[in-house]
Formats: C-alpha cells, sequence, structure tokens
C-alpha cells in the first residue's frame, strides 16, 4: 500500500517570557507571515533630542529626533522633517534648505521622514490635499538623493482619524480640517507618492484598546472596540488600501505608536486633554501593549520594518507643563520603560519542508 508520510511544517518563534504579551489574542493566535521578517527590524523610540543614549540602553537600534544629530549616535536616526502647505509657495527654496540639511547632518542622519501628520490641518496648515503633499516629498527626496544618497525617505506619519464622513472639494472622507487617513493614502498612491517614498509611515496610535484589537470590529467593550479603526492594528488596513491601489511591496514604518497613562486629577481639565481622557490607560496596560505591539507586528507583519514607540521621556523635559498630554504617553520612569528594556529583540524563524512519499 502506497504511503504517505506528511511531515507537518514548524514555524518556531523563540521569544523570552519578558517580551510575550500577558493579553491573550485569539484572532491572532493562529496567524503567521507568509514571507520572512525583515533581516534588520527597526526597534525605535521617538524622543525630541537626537541623543540614542538611552534608547540604546534599552537594546533599540533607532531613535526618531525632532532635532537633527550633530553627532554620530549609537543608534540609527530617523529625522523628521517640518513640512507645512506654506512650502508650496518656493519650491526652490524648499529644496535648497533640503539639500542643506542632507549635505550638513546627512553623515549623522539614516532617515527622514517627510512631514508629519499632513492629513489633519493643524499639522499641515491648510486643509489637508495629497496631491499637494506629494508635490512636496517628490521635491524631498529630489534634493535628498543629491545630498545624502542611500538615506531613507520614509513618508509623512499619517494620523488615525478614524472614518471621517463627508466631502470636501471633492475629496471623500474630508471634513476640511482632517482627512481618513485611508482616503488620504488611496489619494496619495493615485498621485504617486509611493513613487518618491521608500517606505510609507503611518501612526497606528493605540487609543483605549488593547494591541491585539481586530481594525473595524467592536469587540464589546472599551479593550477590543476598533469599530472607527482606533487601534494599533489599524496598520493593516492601511496595508490593504497599498495593495488594493497597487504597490506591489508595501514597506510600512510606524513612525509613532503609544498609549497614553491616565492622568493625575488635577490634569484632566488641561486643555492639552480636550479628547483624549477618554483614551488613557493605567501604566501596566501600557506596557503590555507597547510590548504587546512589538511582538505583534514581528510575529505577524512581515511588511512592517520599524517601529518607534511614543514616546521615550519627553515627561522628563523641564519646559513642559507637568499636565502636558504627551508627557503621559512617555515610558521614562514607567513600568513600560522596564518592559521594553527586557523584551526580546531577536525573532528566530525554523522552516521545515512538506515532505510527500
Amino acid at each position: 500500500m502506497k504511503r504517505i508520510v506528511l511531515i507537518l511544517t514548524l514555524i518556531i518563534t523563540c521569544l523570552a517570557a519578558s517580551w510575550v504579551p500577558r493579553m491573550s489574542n485569539a484572532e491572532g493566535a493562529q496567524q503567521v507571515p507568509t514571507t520572512a521578517p525583515p533581516a534588520e527590524f527597526g526597534y525605535g523610540f521617538s524622543q525630541i533630542s537626537a541623543d540614542g543614549n538611552h534608547a540604546y540602553q534599552l537594546g533599540f537600534n533607532w531613535i526618531q529626533s525632532y532635532y537633527p544629530p550633530t553627532a554620530q549616535q549609537l543608534t540609527k536616526v530617523l529625522y523628521r522633517v517640518q513640512v507645512k502647505a506654506a512650502d508650496l509657495s518656493d519650491l526652490a527654496a524648499f529644496r535648497s534648505e533640503l539639500a542643506d540639511l542632507g549635505s550638513q547632518a546627512g553623515n549623522f542622519i539614516d532617515a527622514y521622514e517627510i512631514g508629519n501628520e499632513v492629513n489633519l490641518a493643524s499639522e499641515w496648515g491648510a486643509p489637508p490635499v495629497a496631491a499637494d503633499y506629494v508635490t512636496l516629498l517628490c521635491a524631498a527626496k529630489e534634493a535628498l538623493a543629491i545630498a545624502d544618497p542611500g538615506a531613507t525617505i520614509v513618508s509623512a506619519g499619517l494620523a488615525t482619524t478614524g472614518r471621517v464622513p463627508g466631502n470636501w472639494n471633492g475629496h471623500v472622507g474630508h471634513s476640511g480640517s482632517a482627512q481618513d487617513e485611508r482616503a488620504f493614502l488611496a489619494e496619495f498612491v493615485e498621485g504617486g507618492g509611493h513613487l518618491c517614498a521608500d517606505a510609507i509611515g503611518y501612526h497606528p496610535m493605540g487609543f483605549r484598546a488593547n494591541y491585539s484589537a481586530t481594525p473595524d470590529v467592536n469587540g464589546g467593550t472599551p479593550d477590543t472596540d476598533c469599530s472607527q479603526g482606533l487601534c494599533f492594528r489599524s496598520a493593516e488596513k492601511i496595508y490593504e488600501v497599498l495593495r488594493n491601489h497597487g504597490v506591489a511591496n508595501p514597506r510600512v514604518w510606524a513612525t509613532e505608536v503609544g498609549w497614553i497613562v491616565t492622568p493625575p486629577t488635577a490634569c484632566q481639565s488641561d486643555p492639552s486633554w480636550n479628547g483624549r481622557l477618554w483614551q488613557s490607560v493605567s501604566p501596566a496596560k501600557q506596557a503590555d501593549n507597547l510590548t504587546g505591539a512589538f511582538w505583534y507586528a514581528r510575529a505577524h507583519w512581515p511588511w512592517m520594518e520599524a517601529m518607534f514607540a511614543f514616546n521615550l521621556d519627553i515627561n522628563y523635559i523641564p519646559y513642559y507643563s507637568p499636565c502636558e498630554q504627551m508627557s503621559y504617553y512617555s515610558v521614562s520612569g514607567r513600568p513600560a520603560e522596564a518592559r521594553l528594556g527586557a523584551m526580546s529583540k531577536t525573532m528566530h524563524w525554523l522552516y521545515l519542508p512538506v515532505t510527500f512519499r
């Protein structure tokens, strides 16, 4: 009798115990990447200064800085370039500024993020229009290709807005002050923006939901409600938009990932907290979600090349108000700092063949 021997394919993921998230994920438990993950994944922190020492001590290999570095860092550096709609008025000056940046600081910068949350009028400086942003992104790419060849160009991390109704000047999902990130991204690709970036930036913030919450699904509790796409795994929908619009092998960088910690009662009426208090979680939940998010991305998203926890240490910057909301995303001095430092930064994959005979 003909024998058929099936040797099951095994995929073994070795994770340090400290990295294994404490929350269950029934939906994703059986998922595995369809391709091997990036050879070198970017474990990053967002921070204001261009000093990678603290991040390096926690085992991270990238920082995202809001100021250009003036010296070589122990980590790689993603520098966020400020971009506004007003830059469209003088493209020659904009290109010149980028060329100067690349020639002066390029030795210390590994990647450039061109802009920040440009689907919000508050960041873009005008009602957001993807085609206008594409013009500046491509101008930046052109200038930096000459001044700092080899550097990675990342498009602006889009804000997670959730589903925005309405139509503004023919742009769907647009309120005039914000555009749904999925609609903005579709227009961005249609305008050729992906051709001027090596990776697509996105901000899959966690809001109130756990890192494992399924996008566009209300799981019945605040921890599992992502019915409006306000959760970490909204990144999966960004990947879908890219694929559905013909981008063959999308590379995505999550340039801000974070959960905000509940502030003291005295801070809850601070203006910076308007519309944010509902998102807040305990310090322990922040730690669980951040370590879980890195694990989830590594285990399930081979298209995610780098993730930056927002943020490392804004809570220790003296010129911010004690109630400044950005300080409550910080991990320094909170359980998340130790947990992120202790989590394994290595994934081991073993593939055994399926054999028939």
